[in-house]
């Protein structure tokens, strides 16, 4: 991890050994043209591919999936996606607090647990990985409540989740 250096130009990155925190790395680099990842046990590159759709080396490409399934989920993390500071994920307090709220107002409507897939649903979609990293910890968070968030002291949360739901964003 220590060879990897930032470019000029556009590259392609030989990864051998590709684990997820090296792959993570690599998704944090601007100029790569391509990446060939070459794990070193079975299985520890899998998510990874499965984010980018990778061709698999003796498989038929496959296009990427969708990694989120609902669609007023994805649309209320594509509204929090515009308005947070993708260089610093949720490192400014508005921006976690912006994220708290999107991901409670999804929680209170009854929305599956999108926590599982939502890291590679951010970087796919512009989110450094720390960034996206923390995204997931919050959604495991409030996805672990025992009970529904209160809405009550948010701004505007009935009319957000109305958009999310009617694709009027």
């Amino acid at each position: 991890m220590r060879k990897i250096r930032p470019s000029s130009r556009k590259s392609v990155l030989i990864v051998y050994y590709a684990a997820p925190d090296i792959l993570d790395l690599v998704d944090g680099l601007h100029n790569v043209a391509g990446v060939v990842a070459v794990p070193d046990l079975p299985g520890t590159a899998d998510d990874w591919a499965r984010r980018w759709g990778a061709i698999v080396h003796g498989q038929e490409q496959q296009p990427p999936v969708a990694l989120i399934d609902d669609p007023v989920v994805v649309r209320g993390l594509e509204a929090l996606t515009r308005i947070v500071n993708l260089s610093t994920g949720l490192l400014h307090p508005r921006d976690k607090d912006h994220a708290n709220e999107t991901l409670r107002i999804l929680r209170a409507h009854g929305h599956q647990d999108p926590s599982p897939h939502i890291k590679s649903w951010a970087i796919r979609n512009g989110w450094r990985p720390d960034g996206a990293a923390d995204l997931e910890i919050l959604s495991r968070k409030i996805w672990s409540l025992k009970s529904k968030p209160s809405l009550s002291s948010f701004h505007n949360a009935t009319v957000r989740y109305e958009r999310w739901r009617n694709s009027n964003i």
